[in-house]
């Protein structure tokens, strides 16, 4: 174990050391948190006794206990298996009716068609076939697809139908991503009937979400998504909500944590806010801000760490996946899982890592060929195999790489490269990590707080399984 691999945390409250490696934190003295700073910055061991007015002995000491105290205390962690698809994503339609102005589906997607019912049901039957047992989601995305209702209902009967003649051990749970306006009473029905994980895009408050999120006429589409979803709640059925943080957030002085509240008394289960991907003027967060934006994003991680120990906890998507891979000590290898973990067929059979990474040197192949999956599938899946974070410059020596969770396609977007996420981006990430890291070892100090944070975590990762 390398003691310089370690990372110095630091709060008003509290000092941490955590050790990527292991996913282990330990809280740590002023003092010793110095010496790990100026270790970490790669100073030898007699500058810093030199800097600091110690001998060198306590500081070889030092380094030496927590050496130990990582290999004692910290069981070797699981690395979960990205080559396993565990999340089939159907885009059964590329046409929406809202023309948000952030979208980047014009120019991926121009053709706007929509995905034919034998296409959605050889796509599904292929990959319980390849994959079986191991496919527990499919999710279907758009464009729009409840503008597929139809085509949706008849693969969610068919999967059901499949894996009962089929007689596989583990049938896939369905998630369908919205921006709400189809969700009449009999589509949360089914929805609900179904156990249908919903997910609804709105960006926050009307003055956000009806700037950005509008209709091809250019009127606000606020009033039209909540109504919709007093549809859900009225149906008692559960759901996400979907956000996303552009310059117009910004200007209109809404911080993260008023967005995530505000969804959360939306009736918001969990709510994943994010930054906006791609450059475009009206929308695209500025460069000047980075800073503050993600102090934005680190206090709303904050808030959600706090919220833990009351009854009503307000999950930010981020600081879930934080937590889940702390206490479960599975360090994230990947980026994100896109041609690994998940697949993404398109309307018209083609196979692709994800809706973003959509390239003809990513293509993986169209269902409906008669050999599928052929070398073309392996050898794109392969590629994303090496590109684990260790492969990455700037990944590979960031102390956050074990627990941040992001995306190619901010990347892809602009270079069309499989790179690290843009620097901004990056920053968001790391605030958030340490917001969460700082508040359980706040936790820790007090047993009552520690046990009531870690229920309330299991009962949410529970609920989830």
């Amino acid at each position: 174990m390398n003691t310089s691999d370690i990372h110095t945390l630091r709060s008003a409250r509290i000092n941490v050391a955590f050790h990527p490696e292991s996913l282990s934190m330990f809280n740590v003295s002023d003092r010793v948190a110095r010496i790990l700073e100026l270790f970490e910055n790669s100073r030898d061991i007699s500058e810093i006794a030199r800097e600091l007015g110690i001998a060198e002995k306590h500081i070889r000491g030092v380094l030496r206990l927590l050496d130990n105290k990582i290999k004692r205390l910290s069981p070797k962690p699981t690395h979960s298996k990205p080559d396993i698809a565990s999340q089939l994503v159907l885009f059964v339609t590329q046409g929406c009716n809202f023309k948000c102005r952030y979208c980047c589906s014009r120019g991926l997607y121009p053709k706007h068609s929509s995905m034919r019912l034998e296409t959605g049901k050889k796509a599904i039957a292929a990959f319980l076939k390849l994959y079986p047992n191991n496919v527990k989601t499919i999710v279907f995305l758009g464009g729009e697809p409840l503008l597929c209702y139809e085509v949706v209902k008849h693969l969610v009967k068919f999967t059901l139908r499949l894996c009962r003649s089929s007689r596989v051990d583990i049938v896939p749970r369905f998630g369908i991503v919205t921006n709400g306006a189809l969700l009449t009473s009999d589509v949360v029905k089914f929805l609900k009937r179904y156990g249908i994980m919903t997910t609804v895009s709105l960006d926050g408050p009307l003055a956000v979400n009806d700037f950005q999120r509008i209709l091809p006429s250019g009127e606000g589409t606020h009033s039209i998504v909540m109504s919709r979803i007093k549809t859900l709640t009225r149906a008692r059925h559960s759901f996400n909500i979907e956000a996303t943080v552009t310059r117009r957030t910004i200007e209109c002085a809404i911080s993260v944590r008023e967005i995530l509240l505000y969804l959360h008394t939306l009736g918001a289960e969990i709510s994943h806010i994010m930054p906006v991907c791609g450059e475009d003027e009206e929308t695209a967060l500025p460069w000047r801000c980075r800073q503050s934006i993600a102090d934005g994003f680190k206090d709303a991680a904050s808030y959600t760490m706090e919220s833990l120990l009351t009854q009503d906890p307000v999950w930010l998507q981020y600081v879930r996946y934080i937590l889940e891979s702390l206490i479960r000590k599975i360090p994230r290898k990947y980026l994100c899982f896109a041609g690994l973990g998940t697949l993404t067929v398109f309307p018209n059979g083609d196979v692709y890592p994800c809706y973003f990474l959509v390239h003809d040197s990513l293509l993986m192949g169209n269902i409906h060929d008669s050999n599928f999956p052929n070398e073309r599938f392996f050898r794109v899946r392969k590629l994303l195999l090496e590109r684990a974070k260790d492969s990455i410059t700037p990944c590979k020596a960031c102390w956050a790489r074990s627990l941040c969770h992001s995306c190619y396609g901010f990347g892809f977007s602009l270079s069309e490269t499989l790179s690290a996420p843009p620097e901004m981006f990056c920053l968001i990430q790391k605030a958030m990590i340490e917001a969460v890291l700082l508040k359980l070892a706040e936790f820790r100090v007090d047993s009552r707080l520690w046990h009531r944070a870690i229920s309330t975590l299991r009962a949410e990762l529970s609920r989830a399984a």
